[in-house]
């Protein structure tokens, strides 16, 4: 018994697709937002990036992508050094959605979902052509899949802010990556559309088997779309594991400067109730 145990494989945690190994980001501006970072990021995993305003979550974000260069340590996509990288190749592999939404006025809403084709188009940064059949085949299915397809003919101008989160999530899944980063896809919507852009995440990526990291500042939407959460706070990494582990009172007292309470539902995502703040 002793050398069958011996001689069993271990399970091995799958390869990162984002990788960052004591990497610390920052701007000209600003000096030093994170330090020390490392974190590591399966496909199939669902992380939320959650911390208080300035903790660096949209910085963690870009720095994965190389659209915030590190000052030191390493970051990899898919095992590859992000800054060996051209953008048009990183675009092929993961699809960056900005808490700011543009206009795109004269755009249709399949137009938007259609510049997520734009990197499988290009030999390189100055290259352009026309939509190819695969690639408006691959629009509309992506509208389908966020159950938006009646959106395509319309104005993506005159979308009301839930339905303009569907297309740009339309919008990513149409780029074909395996990985995808999302930054308060759900600010300024409604309960309503802030649930149902959640319940199409979570579909979405476990069909398709993506890396999804998503910044948020609803934490209970954050536990409920995603299987782990990492807490920044003070230029560091202060938690990092499932939302049941990490949304305490303690740890997030700290990390926001507030007296809260979590209520762990049957069933559900742990709820983050807010009592007063801190002095």
């Amino acid at each position: 018994m002793a050398d069958e145990a011996a001689g069993a494989a271990s399970p091995r945690s799958p390869p990162p697709f984002f990788e960052a190994r004591e990497a610390t980001f920052g701007y000209p501006a600003r000096g030093v937002v994170l330090q020390g970072v490392s974190v590591g990021i399966a496909a199939g995993e669902r992380v939320g990036i959650i911390g208080a305003n300035g903790a660096g979550k949209s910085t963690l974000l870009r720095g994965l992508i190389g659209l915030c260069p590190a000052i030191s340590g390493t970051v990899r996509i898919d095992g590859r050094e992000v800054l060996s990288l051209r953008r048009y190749a990183i675009a092929r592999q993961v699809a960056y959605l900005p808490q700011e939404l543009r206009p795109a006025v004269g755009l249709t809403a399949l137009d938007v979902v259609l510049l997520g084709r734009a990197a499988h188009r290009a030999a390189g940064p100055s290259t352009w052509a026309f939509d190819t059949p695969d690639d408006v085949a691959a629009a509309h299915a992506a509208l389908e899949e966020v159950g938006a397809s009646v959106l395509g003919p319309r104005s993506f101008h005159a979308l009301s802010g839930g339905e303009r989160r569907l297309v740009v999530l339309a919008q990513a899944l149409a780029q074909a990556g395996r990985g995808v980063l999302l930054d308060e896809p759900t600010a300024a919507l409604d309960l309503r559309a802030q649930w149902m852009i959640a319940e199409r995440l979570i579909t979405v990526v476990e069909r398709r088997g993506m890396a999804l990291v998503l910044v948020s500042h609803d934490l209970t939407l954050a536990a409920r779309v995603c299987g782990r959460l990492i807490l920044l706070a003070e230029g560091a990494v202060v938690a990092d594991g499932p939302p049941a582990e990490v949304l305490v009172p303690g740890v997030l007292s700290r990390a926001f400067g507030i007296d809260l309470t979590v209520m762990q539902l049957a069933d559900r995502a742990p709820l983050v109730v807010p009592r007063r703040v801190i002095p």
